[in-house]
């Protein structure tokens, strides 16, 4: 009898089956965890990105895990592999442009040509920047208008800090009425003198 429970837990079958449960667990608690890193990392990343960056990557582990089974149990899997390829192919094209935004982020970045606080111009838009995260900066106008510019763009466009440059130049226009009387009271007995070289 013990013989038998013995060579039931040491055949092949059922080592292959012990591999796919132990398989299944790991790929579990690997998606849980990369969850986890996904959420921490939301304050870097718009809300709306978070739920497609943990969809799209709970869903490749789940495919990377369901690969491994498949190979564990001897299964073809070339069909499989070339029907991803495509799909992530696909995938790539479909976030070209995000991807591209991502790749900039990290330029700006690194070598910080403004930061959050600075007026810059861009394009032709002028603002001071109230956000940068890894898809787009936002800048505020003096027009009170909030201007979204995709990190990309400050790679192609040309970005003018006009903070750096020194201080920010500011035109208040004065108007003075000609009905104005500019000669001081009568009190003062100074001669009324009215001319160009009095202004």
């Amino acid at each position: 009898m013990a013989f038998d429970l013995i060579g039931l837990f040491t055949n092949t079958l059922a080592i292959q089956l012990l591999t796919v449960v132990i398989i299944i667990i790991l790929t579990y608690l690997v998606v849980r965890f990369y969850r986890i890193i996904i959420t921490r990392i939301a304050g870097t990343v718009p809300s709306g990105l978070i739920a497609s960056l943990q969809q799209i990557g709970s869903w490749a582990i789940w495919v990377l895990g369901v690969i491994i089974v498949l190979n564990t149990l001897d299964v073809p899997i070339l069909l499989l592999l070339v029907l991803l390829f495509l799909g992530g192919l696909t995938m790539i094209t479909a976030y070209r442009h995000i991807l591209t935004d991502m790749a900039a982020s990290q330029f700006v970045s690194t070598y910080q040509p403004f930061k959050v606080g600075e007026w810059i111009e861009v394009q032709d838009y002028y603002g001071r920047v109230i956000e940068r995260n890894l898809i787009q900066t936002k800048i505020l106008t003096p027009d009170n208008e909030i201007v979204i510019i995709p990190n990309s763009t400050l790679l192609r466009r040309s970005v003018i800090n006009r903070t750096r440059s020194g201080a920010l130049r500011i035109q208040i226009p004065v108007v003075v009425s000609t009905e104005i009387d500019l000669c001081p009271p009568p009190s003062d007995r100074q001669p009324c003198q009215t001319g160009p070289d009095n202004f």
